[in-house]
């Protein structure tokens, strides 16, 4: 979960990552991304790193498959995308007046803090692997205290004189 809500990574991605593709020394993670075919670099951030480590040595099996993400009883094998886990994850989580549901939740959000951050439109749509710009536009209306700023002032307009025949 922390893939998807801290770096943007897409939930295939997540489910394909090797460990050939997590660079421990420059804390980085590289692959190409099944969705786009278009390779991607991410910063390993630390609690991200300690979360894939604490999985790693702890609770993946014991298996020689390069992939990292494995079922936990055998047959060993890398885990096929399960659309619900987030929402079993987050129970209480109110999905209800939510247009987007598990992992493109944590993609938005990851999107949405950036932009709070003030990065750029163009780093963002990179680092949650998208090759348009324009495709964070829907990240915009997420971000409530920058529409804020948006909204434009009425006063001054005497609506009462206003011919709207």
């Amino acid at each position: 979960m922390l893939l998807a809500l801290r770096l943007g990574v897409r939930r295939s991605d997540i489910h394909k990552m090797k460990f050939c593709e997590i660079d421990w020394e420059n804390d980085s993670i590289s692959f190409i991304q099944q969705k786009t075919k278009v390779p991607i670099t991410l910063p390993l951030l630390p609690d991200v790193g300690n979360a894939l480590m604490d999985y790693i040595l702890n609770y993946r099996p014991k298996a020689t498959d390069d992939v990292v993400f494995m079922r936990y009883y055998a047959p060993y094998q890398a885990l096929k995308p399960i659309h619900g886990i987030v929402d079993k994850c987050l129970p209480d989580f109110d999905t209800e007046d939510c247009p987007e549901h598990g992992y493109h939740i944590l993609r938005r959000t990851c999107a949405t803090k950036m932009l709070k951050h003030n990065i750029s439109r163009s780093v963002i749509s990179a680092s949650i692997g998208q090759t348009d710009p324009n495709s964070i536009n829907v990240y915009l209306s997420a971000d409530e205290e920058n529409m804020r700023k948006c909204a434009v002032s009425l006063a001054g307009i005497d609506c009462a004189r206003r011919d709207l025949s």
